[in-house]
């Protein structure tokens, strides 16, 4: 049996979605509803959860080995050295199966994430700016995830268009 690295965390998830990338690419976005997303894979560590992605397809609820996602506070990352583990285990000397990329450092990854997301202006009535501010500094008393007001208003417009993103919300 494959040993679980020290700060493993098993979640189970209900859902997968496959959401594209501005670059061409995809990631794997998983969720345990009715929460919200906790969890992100990039399309080319699929090979290594294979079998979960396929019963998470069918329907089936799914234990995943995660770790602390380290570009945003709350979510969570595939156990990526849990996972090539339990493949080296299971197709010994069978490397050519699964070509993984080479181990990448934190600010490579955080330069990735940037490169694929996209800064927008929102102009917004002063009343709702100044709720917005009230709302940050109650959240900011039990939450350490968001350091500031703009960390606080990306995670409020995320959680309110993953829905849509998702087809929950029809346009």
């Amino acid at each position: 049996m494959t040993a679980v690295p020290e700060g493993t965390t098993w979640i189970v998830f209900n859902e997968v979605g496959e959401i594209k990338t501005a670059n061409g690419g995809m990631f794997y976005m998983f969720r345990h509803r009715p929460y919200i997303p906790v969890c992100r894979l990039d399309q080319r560590f699929g090979p290594l959860i294979e079998n979960e992605l396929e019963r998470l397809r069918e329907g089936e609820d799914v234990d995943i080995a995660c770790i602390p996602d380290p570009t945003r506070e709350g979510d969570w990352r595939i156990s990526l050295k849990y996972y090539e583990a339990r493949h080296a285990e299971l197709a010994p000397g069978r490397a050519d199966l699964l070509q993984l990329p080479t181990a990448t450092s934190k600010q490579q990854v955080i330069e990735e994430l940037e490169d694929s997301s996209k800064e927008i202006k929102v102009d917004l009535p002063l009343e709702y700016t100044k709720m917005l501010q009230e709302r940050y500094t109650l959240y900011k008393v039990q939450h350490d995830d968001c350091a500031t007001l703009r960390e606080f208003r990306n995670k409020v417009i995320m959680h309110q268009l993953e829905p849509f993103l998702w087809g929950q919300i029809p346009f």
